[in-house]
């Protein structure tokens, strides 16, 4: 897997969301979904300070992040491009929407780009088998893709992220 930019993590924030939950373990995986929507996966050290704050030992904190797979234990990617796989995709050319990123970006499944703007994610199934192949990125459906359409959509993606990096940096 790419190596990935180290996160800084600020506890003093982790301390914020966990504030106004009660100390139960019940309150872990809503304390857990705030720390991934602010940094996009749950850092360790988040882990163990929510831990600290519920009473929960670190093994079973641990439990709960691996046991629901909405919550990512890495950094990923600001476009996270989930590629349907499954059946109606695959016989309708998946495989060469997967190769195309992979061509494209130089990453493999469950990889990010090494400016983090990239994560690859193959998904059993998205639900719309009328539009297969598909792809969904920020919540955003493509579908009846092409392997070029997956690489035009992918450098759309990179100009508009490159004009919204340039604008901030007039501002």
């Amino acid at each position: 897997m790419n190596e990935t930019k180290p996160v800084e993590v600020d506890l003093d924030d982790i301390e914020e969301i966990c504030e106004g939950f009660e100390k139960r373990e019940g309150s872990a995986v809503q304390i857990l979904q705030r720390i991934q929507e602010k940094y996009g996966f749950v850092p360790a050290e988040a882990l163990e300070l929510v831990g600290d704050v519920l009473g929960i030992p670190k093994s079973k904190m641990y439990g709960v992040l691996t046991f629901y797979s909405q919550f990512y234990q890495e950094p990923r990617g600001k476009f996270i491009l989930r590629v349907c796989v499954g059946t109606a995709c695959h016989v309708r050319g998946a495989g060469m929407l997967v190769d195309k990123v992979k061509e494209e970006l130089h990453i493999n499944p469950g990889e990010n780009t090494e400016d983090m703007l990239f994560t690859l994610e193959p998904v059993a199934c998205l639900g719309s088998c009328a539009l297969a192949p598909m792809a969904m990125v920020s919540g955003t459906a493509y579908g009846k893709l092409s392997p070029d359409r997956m690489a035009s959509l992918i450098k759309q993606l990179e100009v508009e992220e490159a004009a919204q990096e340039q604008e901030k940096e007039t501002v």
